[in-house]
This record gives C-alpha cells, structure tokens and sequence, in this order.
C-alpha cells in the first residue's frame, strides 16, 4: 500500500490561503499552521486541533468538501503516513488545484528562460531562486495564474525537453530552455 506523505495533505491545506480574504484568510494561515504541526508530530491530538480551525473554515466559507483533517486521521490510525517535502510537481504526487505557470529570464543567461510553477506568491518564487542560485538579475518574464500549474508545467517542460540546457553555474536545474522569451510567453499563454 502506498503511503500518505503528510505534507502533501499540508499543501492543501495551504491553497486555502490562496482564494481567501478577511477572516477567512486569518483562520486559513491558522489552519495551515495547525496542519505543518501535524507533518512535525502526526498525532491524533495535533489533527484534533486542525480539526477545529478546519471546521470553522469550512462553516464561514459554506464548504461541503470532504474534510482535510480526515486524511489526516485515516493516515495517522492506519499508520501509513511519511513526512517528507515536496516540490511543485505532479510527478511526486503534488498536484494543486490552483498556482502560477512563470518565465524567469536573466541578462547573465541571454537567449535561455527558466520555466515553472509554483503555489506561492509570485515575487517569493523569484527572491527564494534569486538568492539560492545567486541570480542578481533574474526578472519575471511573464506570469500567469492558472489551474492544475504542476501538470501544465510538465507538459511545458516536456515539449521543450530538446531545448533543456544547464547553465554551468545552475547544474540541477532542469527548468531552463534554449527559448526566446516571446515564445515562452507564447507557450505558456497556451497552456495557462
């Protein structure tokens, strides 16, 4: 039997924080709070009490949706849960209903663009990739919300998977293509 990976029920619990205002947002990042506890120490106690946020969400926002706290519990009592991370990908199994297809370019890289997506907020994706990678001049090309991001993504990558190129200074990074940045605009406006 596969196992439930925690963080992945985590990650919806967090897309809540994405289409919410008001209060609903406050008790959403609370929610979500709730939740990570539970990836650092899944017991029925900490799902308890994501249990109760949860379900005050739910009320405000009239949701009949089957509840997160649930598969938390289901996975904790059957005892098939790990807690690893995971990345936007629907390739580990992390497939989020809404996020953000993107193209990054640099002056230092001409004639390449990186393309991805991610759940978080635009301008946080790009100081995280700017500073881990040590890109001073990385700018937002052209970014789009879009439902389903993870498997947009990937057939993006995949049609381009001849033009893949690894700048030296970036050598994990399977993200980046032999692109023109038009036509990656171009590409992802048609998945997007």
């Amino acid at each position: 039997m596969t196992k439930v990976n925690l963080v992945i029920i985590y990650k919806k619990v967090k897309q809540r924080i994405r289409v919410a205002s008001g209060q609903q947002k406050e008790l959403a990042v609370l929610a979500a709070a709730a939740a990570k506890k539970i990836t650092i120490n899944p017991t029925l106690k900490a799902v308890k009490t994501f249990r109760k946020l949860e379900d005050e969400w739910r009320k405000n926002a009239n949701r009949s949706s089957k509840s997160i706290a649930d598969e938390f519990e289901e996975a904790i009592k059957a005892k098939n849960f790990i807690s690893e991370p995971v990345y936007n990908s629907s390739s580990n199994g992390f497939n989020p209903p809404l996020g953000i297809l993107y193209c990054f370019a640099s002056n230092e890289y001409p004639g390449i663009v990186k393309i991805g997506s991610t759940t978080y907020e635009i301008n946080n994706r790009l100081l995280t990739y700017k500073s881990r990678h040590k890109l001073d001049h990385l700018e937002i090309v052209f970014c789009i919300e879009t439902s389903d991001p993870a498997t947009k993504e990937e057939k993006i990558q995949s049609l381009l998977s001849s033009r893949q190129i690894y700048p030296e200074t970036i050598p994990k990074s399977n993200e980046w293509f032999q692109i023109s940045k038009r036509k990656a605009v171009k590409l992802i406006k048609e998945f997007g």
